[in-house]
């Protein structure tokens, strides 16, 4: 027969009751307050052979315990004794000391635990036991009718209230009314209520911490809802809040703490928000439906009104130069002016190369269809003794070059034959082609002049019957043979020991131009302190002339910076097949360069060109180096400047404005507004601090039906620039600019490295449908900078010529007869007819 669980589990459990220690005597206990008293152990389970299901809550701590252990007042022993622990478990009778039933002593034993945790409490603060005399106790009672249960030690209430105890004990009950002392416990003899129970609103019933906070947020809640009324209803009311009960003087006296106490702060009062005026109410309907406040019509968005970059005027040129004869010109003029030291050819021959050519004479009545038809028609050139200077300072520089040993002889009779021809054009063509003839030296015909332009000269009459492709009357025929001897003595030993000299020449006049920098600004820091108090007008003038000076210093070095140039080219070339040139300035803004880098003055003298810089002047387009040129046709829509009268321009010309020709800018505001022109054209700022997400090497247009030729140039993988591309493409004819291009190799010459940013992955170049090169974006970027530099310079430029010319203005206007300057040269028609 099984036995039923209980008795099982009775004989599983053994209770074992230990006895009080006789050495911890009741004075012991009150000496040693924090010694915990002795309780009855908790059962431990012994022989345990079938252990049953255990109670779910057998495990859980009891609260009883845990309360009696932080020790309790009076209605803690009413929750003892009301709560008891029931269990199971078989009790065993046990003897004491004195021998008295299990009862007797557990009774006894009970009570010396209560008399030990009396004299002991716990801080509900810090949770630490101390001695009953070094706790207060709230006094307050519960609406229950018990005495409230916090009890704090001395060092919380001095240190987190601010409250001594003996203060509060030592005060008792004085200033406190009857009703005021019924909310209190009388078993103490003072009277002292916790500060969470100290709020003002909070009713005498209200308890302590937890429902005066519930009472906060139901008025909270309230003031919400009373905020945030339903407009649709029938009335809005304000929402209704419990006042507050008023509390005793008493109570005020007692619930006031002292200075200094962490007081929870006061709610803030209560603001009734009206009604809104945009929700009206119809009077008449009681349950009217509020109408909802309409907003007011935003304003239109004004239209983005996008900055319309000012269009430039195109000009045209008074020239009927085909692009391939202006450019042997400029060749010409750039290279004679850059080694004029080496050819030893004097300043005014070298100034005629500023007017590359304008009149033309000549007639195309010529029957011939063969390759030398256009030079029926030839555009004036220099004079006669310019051209035999010239001739003579390149042929003595071929004569001096070590590797023209064995043509020595040749050149220095061709010299000879040249000097003593007089100004004999036809003389100075014989004995160069008695070079031709004599030496390795190639040179080519001159250009053919039509036969009515024979008796336009009788200077020739006296040398016999001469056929009409020798005979040579304008300088103009010679233009090939000079650009022939230009592209000769490029070669020479001393042409190339000068550009090892001129790359130490321009860092010696970089390290001038920096030091005059320094010295300016040093200048303009001490005189800007001295200066203080001046006015601000004078602040004003003394700050442009430092700006003047700074400028000065850098344009200087720009137009000085001409004698050193390694080579000469465009500024670059648009996507419509534009080029566009800026001839470096003359010889005598030069030398007056290489002064105010010297710190000298750098006045410049033009002499009988006195006035070139005038408006007047540069409106003509005489004089290259005074404006900026550009070949091919005019954009679309362009603003187009009607041509001066007087101009000797074919009228087909004019007719026709979209033909390919020479445009010219002469003002350096046109020239600022082509730059800007051309940068919102093709979307490039050179000045912008942001770099574009785009690779500067792709084409800006695209090219359909074209295909990559590979360039014969020496480097290969090497994309020649748009000023390259815009070289001669006649065989055996090389200007300086392509030449010093390809022989950077053999000069040890930096200043072409740039064109390696062009280098495409299979060495090729991209070409339009009319074989010419497509620029990429950093082209573009170069000619936009280029032409927008050129534009500053040009305008100081003018007002330095202008203050030579104003200083002579008065010995202009009193000069007569002889003393009259001549613009243009007398044409041969007025002596001989036409």
């Amino acid at each position: 027969m099984d036995r039923p669980a209980s008795a099982l589990r009775r004989k599983s459990q053994v209770f074992v009751e230990i006895p009080p220690s006789p050495f911890l005597s009741s004075k012991t206990s009150s000496a040693h307050p924090r010694i915990q008293p002795e309780t009855p152990l908790k059962a431990v389970t012994m022989n345990v052979d079938h252990v049953g299901p255990s109670s779910p809550t057998s495990n859980k701590p009891s609260n009883v315990l845990k309360r009696k252990s932080m020790g309790t007042g009076h209605d803690h022993q009413d929750a003892e004794s009301a709560v008891q622990i029931k269990t199971k478990k078989q009790k065993f009778d046990s003897h004491g000391e004195e021998g008295a039933p299990g009862k007797k002593s557990k009774a006894k034993g009970s009570g010396q635990g209560t008399d030990a945790q009396e004299e002991t409490v716990r801080c509900h603060q810090c949770t630490r036991q101390v001695a009953h005399d070094a706790a207060i106790h709230c006094s307050s009672l519960r609406p229950s009718g018990q005495q409230c249960v916090l009890k704090y030690c001395k060092a919380c209430m001095r240190n987190r209230y601010q409250t001594e105890i003996e203060d509060l004990k030592a005060q008792g009950s004085t200033g406190i009314t009857d009703d005021a002392r019924k909310t209190h416990a009388t078993q103490v003899p003072y009277v002292y209520r916790h500060v969470n129970a100290l709020g003002a609103a909070a009713p005498a019933t209200a308890g302590h911490v937890g429902k005066h906070r519930v009472f906060l947020r139901r008025a909270a809640k309230a003031e919400q809802t009373a905020a945030t009324d339903d407009i649709d209803g029938a009335a809005r009311r304000p929402a209704i809040i419990p006042k507050p009960k008023p509390l005793s003087p008493a109570k005020q006296v007692n619930a006031t703490p002292s200075a200094g106490s962490n007081l929870r702060g006061k709610p803030k009062p209560h603001v009734l928000v009206p009604p809104s005026p945009l929700s009206r109410r119809k009077s008449d309907q009681t349950n009217a439906v509020v109408q909802k406040p309409t907003r007011r019509a935003a304003r239109p968005k004004h239209d983005m009104v996008t900055k319309v970059t000012p269009r430039p005027t195109w000009t045209r040129m008074p020239t009927p130069m085909t692009h391939e004869d202006a450019l042997q010109r400029l060749n010409i003029r750039e290279f004679l002016l850059r080694f004029s030291h080496l050819a030893d050819i004097a300043r005014g021959h070298l100034e005629e190369l500023e007017e590359l050519g304008c009149k033309r004479f000549g007639s195309d009545d010529l029957d011939n269809d063969g390759p030398t038809a256009s030079g029926a028609k030839l555009v004036a050139w220099i004079s006669e003794p310019a051209l035999k200077a010239i001739l003579i300072g390149l042929l003595t520089l071929l004569s001096k070059d070590p590797d023209m040993e064995g043509d020595a002889s040749a050149l220095v009779k061709a010299v000879h034959s040249i000097k003593s021809s007089g100004v004999n054009l036809n003389k100075m063509w014989a004995a160069l082609s008695s070079l031709r003839d004599d030496s390795s030296v190639l040179l080519p015909d001159p250009l053919p002049l039509a036969t009515s332009g024979l008796r336009h000269s009788t200077r020739n009459a006296g040398q016999g019957p001469l056929r009409a492709s020798t005979a040579v009357f304008a300088t103009a025929q010679l233009v090939p043979i000079v650009d022939a001897l230009v592209t000769r003595v490029v070669h020479t030993k001393a042409v190339r020991e000068d550009f090892e000299r001129a790359v130490a020449q321009e860092k010696e006049l970089a390290r001038a131009a920096r030091e005059l920098a320094a010295n300016e600004n040093a200048r303009w820091k001490s005189a800007s302190d001295a200066d203080k108090g001046a006015s601000r007008a004078a602040k004003r003038v003394a700050r442009l002339a430092h700006q003047e000076a700074l400028l000065t210093i850098e344009h200087a070095l720009k137009i000085a910076s001409a004698e050193c140039m390694p080579r000469f080219a465009p500024l670059g070339r648009d996507t419509e097949g534009r080029v566009y040139y800026a001839l470096t300035p003359g010889v005598v803004e030069r030398e007056a360069a290489v002064d105010i880098l010297e710190d000298g003055k750098g006045e410049t003298n033009f002499g009988k060109r006195r006035g070139v810089a005038d408006e007047a002047q540069r409106k003509r387009m005489r004089h290259w180096s005074w404006l900026l040129a550009v070949w091919g046709r005019r954009p679309e829509g362009a603003e187009v400047s009607q041509v001066a009268r007087g101009e000797d321009v074919d009228e087909e010309e004019v007719e026709d404005p979209d033909a390919e020709g020479w445009w010219g800018f002469w003002q350096p505001e046109e020239v600022a507004k082509l730059s800007a022109w051309l940068g919102d054209q093709y979307g490039v700022n050179p000045g912008a601090k942001r770099l574009s997400k785009e690779p500067d090497d792709v084409a800006v247009i695209d090219v359909e039906g074209v295909q990559p030729r590979p360039q014969p140039s020496q480097r290969q993988g090497r994309a020649p620039s748009a000023g390259e591309a815009t070289m001669p493409s006649r065989p055996g004819v090389r200007s300086f600019t392509s030449l010093n291009r390809e022989s950077e190799d053999e000069e040890g010459s930096t200043a072409g490295s740039s064109d390696d940013e062009g280098e495409n992955q299979n060495g090729q170049m991209r070409l339009n449908a009319r074989g010419e090169p497509v620029p990429r974006k950093q082209d573009l970027k170069t000619l936009v900078k280029s032409i927008k530099e050129y534009a500053d310079l040009l305008e100081w430029r003018i007002k330095r010529a202008s203050k030579e010319a104003e200083g002579s203005k008065v010995d202009g206007q009193a000069a007569k007869g002889k003393g009259v300057q001549k613009d243009d040269a007398i044409p041969t028609q007025t002596f001989y007819g036409s």
